[in-house]
């Protein structure tokens, strides 16, 4: 069973590879996401349909772990990414992902973002 902390930047690169079809794999069945400006999302096949639909957006995007705070099956990534957007232009962004993660498999996500996505200079 991998660690917290790599399943944390395991469930970064995915987002960040495009696959997110895969993140059913990572995902316990009655996971809840609570992101920035949606209503919160429960199931594990709602919350990857969500996350397509956001990443959808992007030509490209990559992930960069910075800092992790771990507290029992709580966990909390600080990150930062950068990539396209469809329309071509470039995107930065930088924020904070908090996950719960029971017997193995991540159970809940929030997000904080630092910049608004249409902020492409942090």
């Amino acid at each position: 069973m991998p660690s917290h902390v790599d399943l944390a930047k395991l469930f970064l690169n995915i987002l960040g590879s495009g696959n997110l079809s895969s993140l059913k794999d990572i995902f316990s069945e009655d996971i809840r996401i609570e992101y920035p400006g949606l209503r919160a999302v429960t199931g594990s096949g709602k919350v990857v349909l969500l996350l397509k639909r956001i990443f959808s957006q992007f030509e490209t995007l990559r992930f960069e772990a910075l800092d992790f705070i771990q507290d029992g099956e709580k966990l909390c990534v600080t990150w930062k990414n950068d990539g396209r957007l469809k329309t071509g232009d470039a995107f930065r962004n930088e924020g904070a992902t908090v996950l719960h993660i029971k017997n193995g498999a991540i159970d809940y996500v929030s997000d904080y973002f630092k910049y608004d996505r249409k902020d492409t200079q942090p």
